[in-house]
């Protein structure tokens, strides 16, 4: 899918109603169809949510710190998901840094098909 605000717009919106529609107490802290990862064009939502799970046979709900990308390459779109619990113990925003911001985008060699024409 080739870079368009439209079809960014599209797909932030459709990443947003899926994290509604299965986690709940989403919430958004922040989305932008302007971001930047490795020179392209990307979405970027940056979101809360909870998780049940068992604790020493409790069930607990979990806060979740979650990162979305959807990165518009040149040939190809593609999604980079990061998330971490939301206790201070755990997260780092620092982190969630370090690693978008290690993010290549190279080109794919061509095919043979594609080189003879």
């Amino acid at each position: 899918m080739d870079y368009s605000h439209r079809s960014a717009v599209t797909l932030l919106q459709a990443t947003i109603e899926f994290f509604n529609d299965h986690h709940d107490n989403f919430g958004i802290i922040e989305k932008t169809t302007r971001g930047i990862i490795a020179g392209c064009h990307a979405n970027i939502l940056k979101s809360r949510f909870t998780l049940d799970t068992m604790q020493e046979n409790d069930l607990i709900q979990m806060g979740i710190l979650n990162r979305t990308y959807v990165v518009f390459a040149p040939r190809f779109t593609f999604t980079i998901g990061l998330s971490s619990s939301d206790d201070p113990a755990y997260y780092h925003e620092a982190e969630f840094i370090s690693i978008i911001s290690s993010v290549r985008v190279i080109e794919p060699a061509k095919s043979n098909d594609e080189s003879s024409t």
